[in-house]
């Protein structure tokens, strides 16, 4: 069955062909008329994506409310992670396979290097919080800490190979582990004990720390490309807008999976699930018009 991550998944897929089609742009197409009177330029198209997006926001709110659905603890936490997600890919939009690897001053990381710590970093807390959430249930003997993990202070973990498509990618399908992992986690469960550095803290203090660590790493890329000379150019900029109000429509369906609550309906899950793929699939028929404009 489509869950609403594989669904997001398509939406994220669809976006990055929007954005490898339209970021390399020189910024004089913006004007460039899309057809009839009415139908607007390439700017007012590309700055509709985010418009598309809040309000497919305000319809979802609608649908919650009239079957008096919340979400949960754990699903409130996870749509923050989804905002600066959509904060990160945004400060990613017109990144090239060149600047990636860009070391800013000697001893500094390059932005894959970043990219590597942050996915490191949410692969660990997948593996975390398994074991913590296993260890309260049913094996509280067990220590607290994970045994055989590498930790400390810029621990990068695996190699990140690849050019810039593959490395957000591999962003994305960690982030989707994390969702997972937690989308279905009740108080108690966030309540389970787990180690932060040299203290114990809780799941839920470090499914808060994902928003946390990724908006510090989100500066750090930025002070990267300003350092390397990597500027947005007038088309980057609203492609850019689009990721942070992408994220936020993430957001609002952050944790939502296939088990219902008794009160509501199939036919709930499925009014979410075709907003989704209207998303896609209108997002794919203004980039087709953008492109038989500019050719």
């Amino acid at each position: 069955m489509t869950t609403c991550l594989d669904l997001l998944g398509q939406l994220r897929s669809q976006r990055r062909a929007t954005v490898r089609a339209l970021n390399a742009l020189p910024d004089d197409k913006l004007t460039i008329s899309l057809g009839p009177q009415g139908a607007g330029d390439v700017r007012a198209t590309i700055l509709s994506l985010a418009q598309d997006d809040d309000r497919r926001c305000v319809l979802l709110g609608e649908i919650f409310a009239d079957v008096g659905w919340r979400p949960s603890e754990a699903q409130r936490i996870l749509a923050s992670l989804a905002l600066t997600r959509g904060q990160l890919r945004a400060t990613l939009v017109g990144l090239t396979d060149d600047v990636l690897d860009q070391i800013p001053e000697p001893g500094e990381w390059a932005v894959r290097q970043a990219l590597q710590h942050l996915i490191n970093n949410e692969r660990r807390f997948v593996a975390d919080t398994a074991y913590a959430v296993e260890r309260i249930r049913s094996q509280p003997s067990l220590p607290l800490e994970r045994p055989g993990e590498v930790r400390g202070p810029g621990t990068l973990g695996q190699d990140l190979t690849g050019g810039i498509e593959e490395v957000l990618q591999r962003l994305e399908d960690v982030r989707d582990q994390v969702v997972r992992s937690v989308a279905e986690l009740g108080r108690e469960e966030l309540t389970a004990p787990t180690p932060w550095g040299s203290r114990e803290v809780d799941v839920r203090l470090m499914l808060h720390r994902r928003a946390t660590h990724e908006r510090e790493h989100t500066v750090q890329i930025s002070k990267i490309l300003q350092v390397v000379g990597s500027r947005r150019t007038e088309m980057q900029l609203p492609l850019a807008s689009a990721e942070v109000a992408r994220g936020v429509l993430e957001g609002t369906v952050a944790g939502i999976t296939d088990e219902l609550p008794d009160h509501v309906s199939s036919g709930w899950l499925d009014a979410i699930k075709q907003i989704l793929r209207d998303a896609a699939a209108e997002e794919a028929t203004k980039l087709e018009a953008i492109r038989a404009a500019i050719e």
